[in-house]
């Protein structure tokens, strides 16, 4: 809200490194189609439809980092199964979370557990909420890094559905060198891409504008040039994000004057009402995300499924 200096609630940038992880000799799912291209493989869903290329493009981003996409009309993708691609071997090293590019289909169950083990043959499990690629629940840890990709038949047209890309991350003991990720053992969990993101590097951010700046009311960019501790490994980098900031609404104080005799003239002693900046918390809307039906008038008598 307009008034509320810039802090470290907004200047909270951290440096981290991203190492994508191959999935090319993994791959069992065609997952991906340009339009117009007949197929037979069942496609994302394993009913039929995939995700059109020209839609989706050949590469997505999230948190900084860019997965290179597999190749359209050829296996690009992966689902967990006992053959020897499950588990997935993961690059050695040590690192802080590992990031999952996909979705559910066919809208069964959302939890599933991934395992990933580390080369002494310990393990870190986490039991993932997935949404289907064509709704969207917005489950805690859920990104939506692409939506509205067009979804192509295996006729070869388009189908009257929009999907998603969702993201998820899975936190990694970073003292133990991973080894491999192993999905949940069914068609209905696919993987687009995965990367691994180390422990923050050390460093110094410098901002702009910096701590202390109240910033106009609109859309102000944050930029902030990272200079790493160790500048023989790591190079400098920079960043930048939009920021909105919200009108102030003024809160009103106005005492009740005392009482006057008649002919008093009205004057600043009971005009004296004062205006101060509301400087609270903006609610952000929620209604896209109702999914129960909660609150009933008196005598209704309507049937509710909670979908919590």
């Amino acid at each position: 809200t307009y008034g509320t200096p810039l802090s470290v609630i907004q200047l909270n940038a951290t440096a981290t490194r991203t190492t994508t992880v191959s999935l090319s000799s993994a791959y069992n799912v065609y997952g991906v189609y340009t339009n117009g291209t007949t197929y037979s493989t069942g496609g994302f869903d394993g009913g039929g439809s995939a995700y059109s290329a020209n839609s989706l493009g050949t590469s997505l981003t999230w948190n900084g980092a860019t997965y290179n996409l597999g190749p359209a009309n050829a296996p690009d993708a992966v689902y967990g199964t006992s053959s020897p691609t499950n588990p997935i071997p993961l690059p050695a090293g040590y690192y802080a979370t590992l990031n999952l590019l996909g979705a559910m289909v066919n809208n069964v169950s959302p939890n599933y557990t991934f395992t990933v083990t580390y080369t002494d043959g310990t393990t870190t499990s986490a039991v993932i909420y997935l949404s289907d690629w064509v709704y969207s629940l917005n489950w805690p840890g859920e990104s939506s890094i692409k939506c509205n990709v067009a979804r192509n038949l295996s006729t070869g047209g388009p189908q009257g559905f929009s999907t998603c890309v969702y993201g998820y991350q899975i936190a990694l003991d970073s003292t133990k060198i991973v080894q491999s990720i192993t999905l949940p053992s069914t068609r209905n969990i696919v993987m687009l891409a995965m990367g691994l993101t180390s422990p923050p590097v050390a460093g110094t951010f410098v901002y702009n504008p910096a701590a202390g700046t109240t910033p106009t009311v609109g859309t102000t960019t944050l930029s902030t040039t990272f200079t790493p501790t160790d500048t023989t490994n790591y190079t400098t980098a920079t960043a930048s994000v939009p920021l909105v900031v919200n009108p102030a609404t003024p809160v009103m104080s106005w005492p009740t004057p005392a009482a006057i005799t008649y002919g008093t003239p009205l004057s600043s002693t009971q005009l004296n009402a004062v205006a101060k900046a509301n400087m609270g918390m903006v609610i952000p809307p929620i209604s896209t995300s109702y999914r129960v039906n909660a609150i009933f008038t008196v005598a209704d008598t309507a049937l509710a499924t909670d979908k919590a």
